[in-house]
């Protein structure tokens, strides 16, 4: 825990090149904790690099409007989770966003991939 105490320090102070040299000090089951302390600092970019929650990693590449990585993370789900409801919501809300930035095709098939059969009338 010292190293992620030391990590947010460098990171409160500016100093990003520190920051990253003792990243490969934090265990990485602190990365999620430590990338949304990021997120909580207004770091999104470099919270997406560093957590290691497919959720966490999916909310920033949305919010970030990366939308290629959200597509691909969705894409990279397991199988026993692809049919879930929080799956099936995930693909509306990527379908929204490639809504948003025209992306026709990806829009189409994520309405798809989340029975959104009225979102494809739009």
């Amino acid at each position: 825990m010292l190293a992620v105490l030391q990590y947010q320090t460098a990171v409160m102070r500016g100093d990003f090149d520190s920051a990253n040299q003792l990243l490969p000090a934090i265990p990485e089951t602190e990365y999620t904790t430590v990338a949304r302390f990021l997120e909580s600092q207004g770091f999104k970019e470099e919270a997406m690099a560093v957590t290691t929650d497919p959720d966490h990693r999916f909310d920033l590449a949305l919010e970030l409007g990366h939308i290629d990585v959200a597509h691909e993370i969705l894409d990279n789900t397991p199988n026993e989770d692809k049919d879930s409801i929080e799956t099936m919501a995930k693909w509306k809300r990527l379908s929204d966003a490639a809504l948003k930035v025209s992306d026709f095709d990806l829009c189409e098939s994520a309405s798809i991939a989340s029975n959104d059969f009225p979102g494809l009338l739009l």
